[in-house]
């Protein structure tokens, strides 16, 4: 980028400049005229003598009134040309501006996509958006007048000034008497004016980039009780912030007074010399009057000059260091992004490293690294954590080695352009990103490289096309086709289809998302074959409730003829759900149509009483509840501050009846009963003969609705898909009754079976894709955001894939088995998995081993190289994904789930040993992750109690007992067990209560099934 601001204005929009400049010299003319005319009305017209006058020699004869209206005429419209230039001018001068502040913008983030990825270690994502957002908007406004300021203002004083002294040349030189000393003056002042804006917004972007950390590290503050000085070291950097700033308004206000001193004085010059002048005869009285016009018209442009020069002093620092941040050492060469030959050749080749070496911030992380990798291998990397990115990430070309090279066949990595490497590498890492919009976008982000067709592109050149050209931006059209299926060998989007189901299955992610597509809405305008499905679906599901005794009452059925007791009253008045806002719970109280309904079947003062007793019983449940205490989930409907209003006018109602309530708090009981839910609230507030009063006002309601107001209510309907309910409640076409134990898990399984019979499994696991991922994947688990990343690469056929601890959330044995599935699925792939410990010999074909970043040995598997105290580190995340399977611990946050496990034991048992004892006191319980164990009661004679397998949690009542244990639990085979220490568990229950409360309701179901296994043995 230019290192001037004024170069980089100039080189990008010299046109724009020079129209801007053309425009401005046309308008002085006009200016110059409006300047004469008011001297010529006062000596010629108001003052003037010898009546008639022509006018241009048109042989008018006026008199006085019509040469001096003529006059003031032609000075109309001179003030109303001068206006058009105006106008026209910022106009045109915005537009620039705007373009150009487009373009920069486009250009900084176009090179943060070339940073190496070494530079995102020094400068937080929170800095980065602050300078392409907030700090750029000043210089868009000053590059759009960088050029036109001087031009427009500068050649309006020289207009005026030549006014002036061809009216009176003393009066001239007074008029520019001041600007020399303030010309002078001024830049100095602001010289320590800019120092200081350069430091504030140095200081301020630090601010950002603090406050976007806190933001990620949100939960180490809680979990580590530091938000006291978080907030400290904030008042710290605003204190510092402030400081400048207060500095910055004495500096600046100061000069803006003595500006203000010196242009105040000139008039009273103007008004002794030109008094003098007058009086002496050696002046006219218009003449003094239109120089003093002149001179207040004289005073704008240069106060716009000043200003024009502090703006430029300030756009100047900002723009220096703007390309200070941008201008990183070791930037992608743009040529290797824009680069895209016409079919890509791919890298089948062998990998090899030749002398790899890098350097970051002085200290050698990797040193003389060579091997080879054949192609099609399947290669494992056992390093330590310090080496672990850095090798994933060189053979990523995510970084560059500072010494040595990286070929692929004939082809050098640092060499190849992002077109071949983006679809032959595919690389997962614990920083692999999910960006926000749905699962199907994420999976197939990894084949949006160029679009298929130009969209509404060149052949419509629309406006946006047209401003995106001129602003030097990309013209692709982002709602284009995007997705290149025969890039992948494929004919279509079928094809495709039918690749992404494999790869969900190989992932083991179609439970997850077939699981999801019951929660989701569906379009049936959109999808009307599989709406028409899923109305088929209900029918067969339908058919199998009504079948089995067992299952009938499952369900409660929206019929036009009953009332649903799981549904809220508002869902049976209306029947349906709301689409217009008009018709949402939360305003049904004011809506008319449902008023007349109440009104009609006496209903009104009911729902009032039902609306008092109901919040009278919320009231004496939760009366003591604190604002930062959130009510049950049956109570998500009220909000702290209406619970507040709720327990003052339930006070005033107990005291002196409902009939003392305003049309406010009563409107508030109305709403109130409508989220009454009979099933779920069970405070016995709606009995047979109110239900009976509600189907009759919903059967009055749906009569008398208009029909403009049909559509903003989705009606439940046994022949028609509901758009508003999700597939589920569909299919259903009801409420779960959560009143029969496991009804959502039967009701589940026979939803499962009927889809599957009906072939539409696979068209709910792609429903399912469209779900919103949140951001960052936060509306996902941790298992199926590194899930969904892996399917980004292996989607496009990589010919390379670089696994960088990819499946940590996952336990080992789910691991081993989606890796199967996928050299499966790619049988042709290079596979290069940079892990932590030794995987199995069988598996891999190449085993290396990076210790203290030297290559150790090239062609045995080793154990993981551990540091000093490092212990079982690498297996940490290994081992907290399986505590977060176990039920004791699923209420636990995963960071802490972690620090469970790094100060838990894997300890290994031979067959026959034992790893409780009966009748000893209990210090630890164990976790098995690998073999089986015999539970068994000692005594005359061993009875086995029971057998436990892999991820079975045992002996966890002497986590929180100093009892003696009542069984011994032997392993029957080998056994590898995690020891949970006492002490580390009751530290965690005391740091959450909410984990606590969990605990103690699961050792209770422990101990009974503890007692009834005893009672058995006995």
């Amino acid at each position: 980028m230019d290192k001037s601001i004024f170069q980089y204005i100039w080189r990008n929009s010299k046109g724009q400049q020079l129209t801007i400049m053309a425009m401005t010299a046309c308008s002085f003319p006009f200016l110059l005229m409006a300047l004469k005319l008011p001297k010529t009305i006062i000596n010629d017209a108001i003052d003037g003598k010898d009546f008639p006058k022509d006018l241009f020699d048109l042989g008018l004869g006026l008199g006085q009134i019509e040469y001096l209206l003529v006059l003031c005429a032609a000075l109309f419209f001179l003030i109303v040309i001068n206006i058009a230039f105006s106008k026209t001018i910022n106009t045109y001068k915005g537009v620039s501006s705007e373009r150009m502040l487009r373009r920069l913008r486009y250009q900084l983030y176009e090179r943060i996509l070339r940073f190496p990825k070494r530079h995102f270690q020094k400068v937080t994502p929170s800095e980065l958006s602050a300078m392409i957002t907030a700090e750029v908007e000043p210089l868009g406004f000053f590059i759009g007048e960088s050029f036109a300021v001087p031009v427009v203002q500068g050649g309006t004083m020289i207009t005026i000034l030549y006014f002036m002294i061809s009216e009176d040349p003393i009066l001239g030189l007074v008029a520019i008497s001041m600007v020399p000393i303030q010309a002078w003056l001024i830049p100095k002042m602001q010289r320590k004016i800019n120092a200081l804006g350069k430091e504030r917004v140095t200081k301020a972007r630090h601010l950002a980039g603090r406050v976007g950390e806190s933001c990620l590290g949100v939960s180490d503050v809680h979990t580590n009780d530091t938000s006291g000085y978080m907030l400290a070291e904030l008042s710290r950097r605003l204190g510092v912030i402030f400081s400048i700033r207060v500095e910055l308004y004495e500096k600046k206000f100061f000069m803006k007074g003595l500006n203000n001193f010196l242009s105040q004085l000139t008039p009273l010059i103007f008004y002794s010399v030109g008094g003098v002048l007058i009086i002496n005869g050696d002046l006219s009285l218009g003449a003094l009057v239109a120089v003093l016009a002149a001179y207040a018209r004289f005073t704008t442009p240069w106060r716009e000059l000043l200003k024009y020069y502090q703006r430029l002093q300030d756009s100047r620092i900002k723009y220096e260091q703007l390309i200070e941040q941008f201008q990183p050492n070791d930037m992608l060469d743009p040529a290797l992004q824009q680069d895209r030959p016409e079919t890509l050749p791919g890298l089948k080749g062998t990998i090899e490293l030749k002398n790899i070496s890098l350097v970051e911030d002085g200290v050698k992380a990797l040193d003389d690294i060579s091997f080879k990798i054949e192609p099609g291998t399947r290669a494992a990397i056992v390093t330590d954590p310090g080496s672990r990115d850095k090798i994933a990430h060189l053979m990523s070309r995510l970084i560059l080695p500072t010494v040595g090279t990286i070929t692929i066949g004939d082809s050098r990595l640092s060499m190849l352009p992002e077109s071949i490497t983006g679809s032959a590498i595919g690389h997962i890492g614990l920083e692999s990103y999910i960006f926000d919009g749905t699962i199907e976008n994420n999976m197939l982000f990894g084949l949006m490289h160029t679009p298929v067709d130009n969209g509404k592109g060149e052949n419509d050149p629309h406006w946006d096309f047209k401003e995106a050209q001129a602003s030097g931006n990309t013209t692709a059209d982002v709602d284009a086709d995007w997705i290149d299926v025969k890039s992948l060998g494929l004919a279509d989007k079928g094809e495709l289809k039918a690749w992404l189901t494999n790869v969900i299955h190989a992932l083991e992610l179609d439970e997850s998302l077939a699981a999801k597509s019951q929660t989701m809405e569906l379009n049936p305008e959109k999808h009307p074959e599989l709406a028409a499905k899923l109305m088929e679906a209900r029918e067969k599901i339908a058919a199998r409730l009504n079948a089995n005794l067992d299952d009938k009452d499952l369900i409660y059925p929206f019929k036009d003829d009953q009332y649903n007791s799981n549904a809220d009253i508002a869902a049976n008045l209306v029947f349906g759900e709301a689409v217009e806002e008009e018709f949402q719970t939360k305003n049904l109280h004011d809506n008319p149509h449902v008023l007349a309904a109440l009104e009609e079947f006496d209903l009104k003062a009911p729902f009032l009483e039902i609306g008092q007793k109901f919040a009278g019983t919320i009231v004496d449940l939760f009366g003591d509840i604190g604002e930062d205490q959130p009510l049950p989930d049956e109570f998500g409907f009220l909000d702290y501050e209406t619970f507040q209003k709720l327990k003052t006018q339930t006070i005033q109602a107990d005291r002196e009846g409902l009939d003392s309530l305003g049309d406010e708090e009563r409107a508030l009981l109305i709403r109130l009963t409508f989220e009454l839910i009979v099933d779920r609230h069970r405070f016995g507030l709606v009995d047979d003969a109110m239900k009976d009063k509600i189907l009759q006002a919903r059967k009055f309601f749906r009569e008398n609705l208009p029909e403009e107001k049909q559509a903003g209510i989705a009606f439940f309907a046994e022949d028609t898909y509901n758009p508003k309910l999700n597939t589920q409640r569909n299919m259903l076409m009801g409420t779960i009754n959560h009143t029969i134990p496991h009804a959502e898990e039967r009701l589940n399984d026979i939803i499962f079976k009927v889809l599957e019979e009906m072939d539409l499994t696979e068209d709910m696991i792609h429903l399912a894709t469209r779900a919103p991922v949140g951001v960052g994947g936060s509306k996902l688990s941790q298992a199926d955001r590194q899930k969904v990343v892996l399917a980004r690469s292996l989607i496009k056929k990589p010919d390379i894939v670089i696994f960088n601890e990819a499946l940590s959330a996952l336990d080992r044995k789910t691991q081993d088995r989606i890796r199967g599935k996928m050299f499966e699925l790619l049988p042709e792939t290079t596979f290069v998995f940079v892990t932590g410990e030794a995987p199995e010999n069988s598996e891999f074909g190449r085993i290396l081993t990076i210790h203290n970043g030297r290559l150790e040995g090239n062609d045995e598997a080793a154990p993981a190289p551990q540091e000093e105290g490092e212990g079982e580190a690498s297996n940490i995340n290994t081992e907290a994904a399986v505590l977060a399977n176990i039920p004791l611990f699923t209420g636990i946050d995963s960071n802490q789930l972690k620090l469970l496990a790094f100060h838990s034991q894997p300890m290994e048992f031979k067959a026959g040993e034992n790893l409780i004892t009966q009748g000893e006191q209990g210090e630890a319980a164990y976790v098995i992750l690998e073999g089986k164990v015999k539970i068994l009661l000692e005594g005359d004679d061993e009875i086995v109690l029971a057998e436990r397998g892999e991820n079975a949690l045992l002996g966890e009542l002497s986590l929180l007992s100093d009892s003696v244990t009542t069984a011994t639990v032997r392993a029957e085979t080998k056994v590898t067990a995690l020891q949970i220490k006492k002490e580390m568990f009751i530290q965690l229950l005391e740091s959450d209560a909410v984990v606590a409360s969990h605990v103690a309701r699961l050792i209770s179901d422990k101990l009974v099934e503890s007692l009834q296994l005893l009672s058995k043995a006995a």
